[in-house]
């Protein structure tokens, strides 16, 4: 059975939750980084929120809404199951801040991440912000991590 567009965007939402848990846990287990993780932690709540928009704006008017990509809901529940297992780790002292800034990295740019544009396919101006919006925010996480990992490698050399 083909999963439908709400479902891959409902996965998607339980993804983007999972990930601001995983940068929750890291703001607890790194301190001194607090405000940095509870920062973009945020920014997957409120990209959840968005994908909840995106679902609710798909079941008013469904006709203007198109699948544009099939995206596997078993595929992002693998992803997900590793950003808890991920979580897991970090929360039992098991990675080291480096280590976590590059499963960050490899998160913001993953395939997943990059594919609202392409789970469906509307004209619809809301709906497009929408996504514009939360791949703008995800660059911008990926650029944050990047430059933090760069930071942190850097002073580990002197």
């Amino acid at each position: 059975m083909q999963d439908t567009m709400p479902d891959a965007l409902n996965a998607l939402l339980r993804l983007e939750l999972k990930v601001g848990e995983l940068y929750e846990a890291c703001a607890l287990q790194w301190p001194e980084d607090a405000p940095f993780w509870r920062a973009v932690a945020e920014q997957e709540t409120m990209h959840a929120h968005a994908v909840e928009r995106m679902v609710l704006l798909i079941s008013k008017n469904p006709a203007h809404y198109l699948p544009a990509k099939d995206i596997k809901v078993a595929a992002i529940e693998t992803i997900i199951a590793g950003i808890e297992r991920t979580t897991d780790q970090v929360q039992a002292g098991r990675v080291l801040k480096n280590n976590v800034l590059a499963i960050a990295v490899d998160i913001e740019n993953s395939v997943m991440e990059k594919k609202f544009f392409e789970i469906v396919k509307t004209a619809d101006p809301v709906f497009l912000q929408l996504c514009h919006d939360v791949m703008a925010q995800t660059r911008e996480h990926k650029q944050h991590f990047e430059k933090r990992r760069d930071e942190l490698k850097a002073a580990l050399k002197t």
